[in-house]
């Protein structure tokens, strides 16, 4: 599927936390990423048998006389794919090796509830901080041999020695073949610990990781493990032995691969085998859009994503399966560390007034406009905010630019002859807009514009994804807009969006896609020698906000909270009514401070083939993505 339609994913701690929001900061799309071998091997099948792989326990299906289910994931093609997930990120997908695993449960993204799934059972012990997880008794490895407890501890006990003192466990200890008990150092909200850390793979387990663990076991320096860790990255875990050692737990197997497209084929061992009408799918690769449209309008796909893109150009069975906005937004970053007036409140709303939010929405030909800005988004409204969005500060949906010039007024800025000035009548300095790609792009296009528009001096420079991240996150004194994402990470959490480390969040400490190691103690130490500002961002670290929801100033009631602190007591084990009660806060603090502005809501839309293949409906694809849908039996055949 296109960049275009790129969303954040869920993915599993085996893919470590870095580089899974490495991997969704490059634009990871739905399903999976493309793969090949090398050129050398391209003809030949990664299985034995490239009719249809190895037999596993039950066996692969046969060549099937259904069709083969065709998808296309996006990216740059690796030389060479493989299993181990500590590979260079060229090798090993993460997104292939969800269809190959069970996982331990997923989130609905409905109702932000967990399912489990590989999972019979959890409960966290608030007392001794201690979560235990129970597996089912019909997880099966594909040669058959049960997936236990001892499964699990091999991986995640080998990755907290690797740092033990970094690590959020005290200790991982095994209990029984299905039962495994994780220790935290410090205490856990349960709701938060249900979605964080239940979706775990059931991939190879102590057969390839257990000589690992032995060998961080063993070692007596930290020195000695950080050889041990780059040893690890070299472990190669080729398709061959992947497959005939059965190291999958999956419903499907991969069986061929060329530089083109992988096909994986449906396994009769697993629990799930006799609820999957589909067989066989194959997932095309392409580096470029254009591959992608060129396997579309040739009809050459079975499901895809982006059906605004070909109108006129599809054939008539191809049906839009579900569209509707997703539980995320692109943001306006504001950099408020070098221009004195990106640090007054009522030229930040002044900016979010004189924008257009349905062109954000009409120029990417996709998602929804923000109506109200919340600093959330509104599918938490109901469940965490009480009504109160109701009565927040309204910045107009429309580009309002009378209403613009009444919030720069309120501080003695203005425009005249077309240009916004500051009190004295000195001509702003230009606003420098860092714009990466994608959809990132898009919205810093319009949104530049729109300021422009408007009175704002302002030079969009753009530059490589890669290259932005950087700047934004190494060179703050060269920047003052960019757009990133804003989301509730994999916790599903509200709480999230408000996160202290991330360009995702509201970032006040240093760091980028995620907090530097030690920033928490750094923002700390900040609070406690008493500065009002973020030395790194220039955001506050304290906000006072009206005790009366909807007032545009601080002259009446006020109340002064500390982000910082309640994002992390969220975290600990509190009470529904206290967690509802920091969002709240945090939510009216976005809206009357606008720290950054939310542009607009992307969408999900999926179309697919209806002549040979039948679609859940679109309850289920909103709830679940692809992957999941199809693993549990609810995509089939007419």
């Amino acid at each position: 599927m296109s960049e275009k339609n790129s969303q954040p994913q869920r993915r599993s701690v085996q893919l470590g936390r870095r580089r899974w929001l490495q991997t969704l900061g490059a634009g990871a799309t739905i399903g999976l990423a493309g793969c090949n071998q090398s050129r050398e091997k391209q003809q030949q099948s990664s299985a034995p048998n490239n009719q249809g792989g190895t037999d596993g326990n039950g066996g692969t299906s046969d060549q099937p006389s259904e069709p083969i289910l065709d998808e296309v994931g996006s990216g740059n093609l690796p030389d060479e794919i493989q299993w181990n997930s500590f590979a260079p990120s060229g090798e090993f997908s993460g997104n292939l090796q969800l269809f190959t695993v069970d996982v331990g449960a997923v989130t609905r993204e409905t109702e932000y509830e967990t399912e489990l799934v590989g999972y019979e059972s959890w409960d966290y012990d608030e007392k001794n901080n201690i979560l235990r997880k129970t597996i089912r008794d019909n997880v099966k490895y594909w040669n058959g041999d049960q997936f236990t407890a001892t499964d699990l501890h091999a991986y995640d006990e080998m990755v907290r020695l690797q740092a033990p003192e970094s690590s959020k466990y005290e200790s991982i200890d095994v209990e029984d073949k299905r039962t495994i008990a994780y220790t935290f150092k410090k205490p856990h909200n349960p709701d938060i610990l249900a979605k964080t850390e239940l979706t775990d793979v059931f991939g190879m387990g102590e057969r390839v990781w257990g000589e690992w663990l032995q060998k961080y076991q063993d070692a007596s320096s930290a020195d000695e493990k950080e050889e041990i860790s780059k040893q690890l990255t070299e472990l190669s875990v080729p398709h061959e032995e992947y497959v005939n050692r059965g190291l999958g737990t999956g419903p499907f197997q991969p069986t061929q691969i060329n530089e083109q497209h992988l096909t994986l084929t449906k396994w009769d061992g697993h629990r799930n085998a006799d609820k999957i009408d589909i067989t066989q799918v194959r997932r095309h690769v392409a580096a470029e859009q254009a591959r992608v449209d060129e396997l579309i309008t040739n009809d050459k796909l079975d499901l895809a994503s982006d059906i605004h893109r070909y109108k006129g150009q599809l054939a008539d069975h191809y049906e839009t399966l579900y569209e509707n906005p997703l539980p995320y937004f692109y943001k306006m970053n504001i950099n408020w560390g070098n221009r004195e007036y990106l640090q007054d409140v009522n030229v930040r709303r002044a900016m979010a007034a004189c924008m257009d939010y349905n062109a954000q929405v009409s120029i990417a030909e996709e998602g929804a406009p923000v109506k109200t800005h919340a600093g959330i988004a509104n599918s938490y409204y109901e469940q965490y905010l009480g009504g109160q969005q109701n009565k927040y500060i309204d910045y107009s949906v429309g580009a309002d630019p009378d209403l613009a010039d009444k919030f720069l007024g309120m501080s003695g800025y203005s425009r005249q002859n077309g240009t916004v000035v500051d009190p004295d009548g000195n001509e702003l300095e230009p606003l420098r807009f860092i714009a990466g790609s994608g959809n990132w792009l898009t919205a810093a296009q319009v949104a530049s514009a729109q300021l422009k528009d408007y009175g704002f001096a302002v030079n969009l420079n753009k530059v490589e994804r890669g290259t932005k991240i950087d700047i934004i996150t190494n060179k703050m004194s060269n920047w003052d807009l960019t757009t990133e994402t804003h989301f509730s990470g994999i916790t599903y959490h509200p709480s999230e969006f408000f996160k202290w480390g991330t360009f995702w969040g509201l970032r006040i400490g240093p760091g980028g896609y995620e907090a530097e190691t030690g920033a928490k103690e750094t923002v700390q130490q900040w609070i406690d020698e008493g500065r009002e500002f973020s030395p790194y961002t220039g955001k506050p670290l304290k906000m006072e906000i009206p005790v009366n929801v909807g007032a545009t100033d601080l002259s009446g009631e006020t109340e002064t909270i500390v982000p910082f602190e309640l994002y992390n007591e969220v975290l600990q084990p509190v009470s529904k009514e206290r967690t509802n009660e920091i969002v709240r806060k945090l939510s009216w603090a976005w809206n009357f401070h606008l720290p950054d502005i939310d542009l607009r809501y992307p969408a999900k839309n999926l179309f697919g083939d209806t002549k040979n293949f039948s679609w859940p409906d679109a309850e289920i694809l909103a709830a679940y993505n692809e992957t999941h849908a199809l693993k549990h039996g609810h995509i089939g055949y007419k």
